[in-house]
């Protein structure tokens, strides 16, 4: 199974870099070597003695960068609607970007290569901790029970969170709640709530009583959090947790990977669907008009799916922030140091247009009610400096610190490969999209080490409690 699944991305891969290669007006070379550098980059990350960091960080650029490029120049006609500046579409501009974007693929590419050749390798071999076959009779009997609290715990708090507008994305919210217990909802929402599911399945697994049908928790959970904060992204944790389990687990793994692969889809369409009126934006698939059709005219029906579809990938795509934010930058005068010190050290403001969407021209308007911005991303944001080097050296420094970050994440908390997926897919994930109060950033980490701080003690406690009493 999995062989095939790599015969369709090749043949996919194949077939968008033939209709690229056709519509790209610059170096035919150049983009040949963008192409196979972004292919290294992406397949590299996959090898053995993998870290999910890698492959996140890895598979972002490549979706932000080569397939948002590609995809673009063959399909709506280098139209890129997040907006690119100043940026000329002529031959040299166009070369410069791919080349810069393959230096990128490169500096990510070699910084793997010293992680596997000098970073310690994760020992899977580690002593997890095992539960006495009476906790595991309990476990087995009551396992939907705790799963279900858990799941309604989520529900009470993101409702009250939706609600009351406490934490939400793309809406100024000024709302007067303690600081501590605003931020410990955001957490939670966030991937607190995630984390957590991640322990009591990493546990479930190790004592060989998993059910995949436990997954479902997982998807939900993730999709009731973000429709709590107006987000779209619920593919993110729970494929990133899916991911873990998919790669932890060793029996009926293809099986598992496909039951997965159905719920992940119509879950993130559902996410999208449910979330996009909330926004005040337009249904993507708007299945009622669809259907509608259908009873009066078949043809029409046909149409109108295709039209679906065509908008379905013209919204994910539109929502990616890399190639064309780098086209932004590139587009400016007076890149230097200076800028970059002043977009890191910039504070938005409510109703203010961001630092990024100022300098390219071409941004969405902010109220003092909604926050609608774009964002440069790492690699454009520290493309601020002007200077190549800068850009690839602090890639390089910034890939291999947080595979290092993941490794003390292994290594503390019981050997958790699931919890090493969804920690490392949300810091990948958030330098994506860096660049609005970039400053602030730090409340990431520390937020992230402290849900860390808090597994490892549960650790403690549940080895204490072993030792004990003997479950």
């Amino acid at each position: 199974m999995t062989k095939y699944i790599k015969y369709i991305f090749l043949i996919s891969f194949l077939i968008l870099f033939i209709f690229g290669f056709k519509n790209y007006i610059g170096s035919k070379i150049i983009y040949s070597i963008f192409t196979l550098t972004s292919l290294i980059m992406l397949t590299y990350s996959f090898k053995r003695e993998y870290y999910f960091f890698e492959i996140f960080f890895c598979f972002f650029i490549f979706l932000n960068f080569w397939l948002d490029f590609v995809v673009t120049i063959s399909f709506y006609d280098y139209f890129f609607s997040e907006g690119f500046g100043s940026f000329t579409f002529n031959k040299q501009s166009l070369d410069d970007i791919l080349l810069l974007s393959t230096l990128v693929c490169f500096s990510i590419t070699f910084s793997i290569f010293l992680r596997r050749k000098y970073f310690p390798k994760k020992n899977k071999k580690l002593d997890k901790i095992k539960l006495s076959n009476k906790f595991l009779i309990f476990s087995k009997k009551y396992n939907i029970l705790i799963y279900l609290i858990l799941t309604i715990i989520v529900g009470i708090l993101a409702f009250i969170n939706f609600k009351y507008s406490i934490y939400q994305r793309g809406v100024a919210n000024d709302i007067e709640i303690n600081f501590f217990l605003k931020y410990v909802l955001q957490w939670l929402l966030l991937f607190g709530f995630a984390s957590f599911f991640c322990v009591l399945i990493d546990l479930q697994i190790s004592n060989n009583i998993f059910n995949k049908l436990f997954t479902l928790f997982i998807l939900f959970e993730s999709l009731i959090s973000n429709l709590s904060i107006l987000s779209r992204g619920n593919i993110l944790n729970s494929s990133s947790i899916i991911f873990a389990i998919y790669k932890t687990i060793r029996v009926k793994r293809l099986n598992y990977l496909l039951f997965s692969a159905i719920f992940i889809l119509i879950f993130f369409v559902l996410g999208i669907e449910l979330s996009s009126p909330i926004r005040g934006d337009e249904s993507i698939i708007n299945s009622s008009l669809v259907f509608q059709d259908f009873k009066t005219n078949s043809e029409s029906f046909f149409k109108e799916i295709i039209i679906s579809i065509k908008n379905f990938f013209y919204f994910i795509f539109s929502r990616l922030f890399g190639i064309e934010a780098l086209m932004a930058v590139y587009s400016l005068d007076g890149l230097g140091f200076d800028l970059f010190y002043k977009a890191f050290s910039y504070k938005p403001s409510i109703g203010e247009v961001s630092f990024f969407d100022t300098l390219k021209e071409d941004y969405r308007e902010n109220t003092l009610s909604k926050v609608s911005i774009t964002l440069p991303g790492i690699v454009a944001f520290l493309y601020y400096s002007g200077s190549i080097y800068f850009l690839l050296f602090a890639l390089l420094f910034i890939t291999v610190s947080f595979s290092f970050f993941e490794f003390l994440i292994f290594k503390y908390c019981n050997s958790n490969l699931l919890l090493c997926s969804l920690f490392s897919q949300v810091i990948a994930y958030r330098l994506i999209h860096f660049g609005y109060n970039p400053s602030n950033s730090y409340m990431l980490l520390i937020s992230i080490f402290l849900n860390v701080i808090i597994i490892i003690f549960f650790y403690k406690i549940i080895n204490m409690i072993k030792k004990n009493f003997n479950i």
